[in-house]
Parts: structure tokens; C-alpha cells; sequence
């Protein structure tokens, strides 16, 4: 089980992770203080959520809202229209990598293959981010749901599934609503 919860950003000048925080800041995303990440534009009083934790040797995790509306990652070359957007991520700094991950949230099933091209824009916003920082991260990909789990993770893995992270492939690890994504055993 994971000691810590919430490890905060550093804050240093030379940390790749709050380089790309920064960055997408700028960009239009929010940043988020709570490891407890949750649909918020999901209607009545019951979510989808999940906890980001860590085994203890994080340095340093910023999570942050990137479904935001008018955030310039999100722009096509047409005026009025957006790109889907994964709900979150989250960047972090361990000993011997950075970490890059793009999470989407669904209280029911998930709708597939939207939510696969929500998970894929992420990606590429956090491809972009660490590539414009001058950084490698590894990849991961979350679609927590809080129905049909089994189901849905069977049918990507039958058929090798994958997302892009630049010249890399990605598999989508599909989890229940409520568990602890472990960002240090990405």
C-alpha cells in the first residue's frame, strides 16, 4: 500500500515536473491541491473518484484539471470547435524518471471509443508539455469507471489496444471508481 498521499510540486527551478505544471498552467489548465480527483461535471451527489498516491519515493506530483473549456491545448484549426479532453493529470518527478499520466473518470460504464480519444488528447497534451520542457516522461493511461471494469479491460487487452505518447505505445488500464492510482509503480 502506498505511505504517501498528495506529495505537493517542488517547486525548484530545475524540476521538469513543475516545468510542464507550469506549462500547462499557462496553457488553461487548473491546478488541483487534493490527491482525491473526482467528475465534478457529473450531475446529483454521487462521483467517480480516485486517490493519487505514491510508495514514498515521489519528489515531486502536480495533479491538474485539463477538461477545461477554452484551454489552448484544446484548440483545432477551427474557431468554435474543441478536441475532447481527458479529466486530469498528473506529472511527477521520481529518482530515475518522470511520470506522465492522463486519467479519465466515469461513474457508470465507460462509452468506448470516446473515452479512448479523450485519454488520447491528454496524452498528447502531456507528450507536448514534457517535449517542450526538454523532458522524457513515462506514460500511463487510467480509465476508472464504476461499471463494467472486467469487462472493458478484457476487450482492450483481446484486442491489443494502444494509445500514442509521440513515438510509443500506451495501454489503457481501465479501474474501479474509488482505487488508488500508485504514481510511483508507473
Amino acid at each position: 500500500m502506498p505511505d504517501r498521499v498528495g506529495v505537493p510540486p517542488c517547486g525548484q527551478a530545475d524540476c521538469r515536473a513543475c516545468s510542464v505544471r507550469d506549462w500547462l498552467l499557462e496553457a488553461g489548465a487548473r491546478g488541483l491541491d487534493s490527491a482525491t480527483l473526482l467528475d465534478d461535471d457529473t450531475p446529483g451527489n454521487v462521483h467517480c473518484e480516485v486517490t493519487i498516491c505514491d510508495d514514498g519515493d515521489c519528489l515531486c506530483q502536480s495533479r491538474l484539471k485539463l477538461d477545461i473549456t477554452g484551454a489552448t491545448y484544446r484548440e483545432t484549426g477551427r474557431r468554435s470547435e474543441e478536441t475532447p479532453m481527458c479529466d486530469f493529470s498528473v506529472v511527477a518527478a521520481l529518482p530515475e524518471r518522470n511520470v506522465a499520466a492522463a486519467v479519465e473518470l466515469k461513474l457508470g460504464a465507460a462509452a468506448w471509443p470516446d473515452s479512448g480519444e479523450q485519454l488520447q488528447h491528454g496524452l498528447r497534451v502531456l507528450h507536448d508539455a514534457f517535449s517542450g520542457v526538454g523532458a522524457h516522461s513515462t506514460p500511463r493511461a487510467y480509465l476508472a469507471v464504476g461499471k463494467q471494469r472486467e469487462q472493458l479491460q478484457e476487450v482492450l487487452d483481446a484486442e491489443g489496444f494502444r494509445l500514442n505518447y509521440g513515438s510509443h505505445t500506451v495501454p489503457v488500464e481501465v479501474i474501479d471508481c474509488g482505487s488508488c492510482i500508485n504514481i510511483s509503480a508507473a
